[in-house]
């Protein structure tokens, strides 16, 4: 894999002056998307054991679909450039999170 190909979300959060994260933090996206796959498969091996009673079915397809949505998600942030996916601040909070 190629240092281009290597694409990543980098977090920043600071909160009054203080620096939760002193720099910006790097999580991967192709270990993001490993977690969320794995995540599913967890989802789908223990949905048939679970019962209404104790989870209702609604639960378990709507943990399901939006897993699977979060997935593509991660994938259409894997092309293109660069780019700020949140930039907010306030008074109080700084977050920013870019896709690098």
């Amino acid at each position: 894999m190629s240092i281009r190909g290597f694409r990543s979300l980098w977090i920043r959060l600071q909160i009054k002056d203080k620096h939760l994260i002193p720099f910006p933090f790097p999580f991967s996206i192709a270990v993001l998307k490993d977690l969320l796959e794995s995540i599913l498969d967890l989802l789908i091996i223990i949905s048939p054991f679970i019962n209404e009673r104790t989870s209702p079915y609604a639960f378990n397809k709507t943990a399901k679909e939006l897993t699977i949505q979060t997935l593509k998600l991660l994938n259409d942030l894997n092309f293109g450039e660069s780019f700020d996916l949140v930039d907010v601040s306030t008074d109080e909070v700084k977050i920013s999170i870019k896709v690098r």
